[in-house]
C-alpha cells in the first residue's frame, strides 16, 4: 500500500466530515505525553472557542452541545491507555488493538491506532425506532 501525500491526506480528512453522521474528527499525536491535536473537525479548542456575555464558553451550536476538542482527546488518550493495558495482558506476545469502537445510545467512536497518531472519529447512533 502506498503513503499518501500530505496534500492527499488533508483532502481525505476534509471530505470524512462530509458524510451522513459523522459529528466530528480528530487526528491525535500516539503519546498522550505529546498532547498534540493535529486536526479536528466538529469540535471547539480552546483557543477557539468564544465566550457569551457572561464569560462562559459557549457550548451549544444550533441547539446542539458542541464538544471541546482537548476534553474529547484527553479521554480518547485516557481510553487508549487502558485498551493498551487490555490487549498486553490478554496476550504475551508484542500486539496492539488495530480499531476501537464504543457505542453508545447518542454517538458511535471508532479510534484507529497509527504508530505516530491516532484516527478518531464520532458519529450519531442511528435511532432504532
Amino acid at each position: 500500500m502506498s503513503q499518501l501525500s500530505v496534500e492527499e491526506a488533508r483532502a481525505l480528512l476534509a471530505r470524512l466530515p462530509q458524510k451522513p453522521g459523522i459529528r466530528c474528527t480528530l487526528v491525535l499525536s500516539r503519546k498522550k505525553e505529546d498532547a498534540i491535536i493535529y486536526w479536528t473537525t466538529g469540535l471547539r479548542s480552546q483557543s477557539t472557542t468564544s465566550a457569551s456575555e457572561n464569560g462562559a464558553p459557549e457550548e451549544y451550536s444550533s441547539g446542539r452541545r458542541v464538544l471541546g476538542a482537548e476534553k474529547v482527546a484527553k479521554l480518547v488518550w485516557e481510553f487508549m491507555d487502558a485498551s493498551d493495558t487490555l490487549v498486553q495482558g490478554l496476550d504475551d506476545e508484542k500486539d496492539e488493538a488495530e480499531l476501537l469502537r464504543v457505542r453508545a445510545k447518542k454517538h458511535e467512536f471508532l479510534i484507529v491506532p497509527h504508530p505516530k497518531y491516532l484516527l478518531v472519529a464520532i458519529h450519531e447512533t442511528p435511532s432504532s425506532s
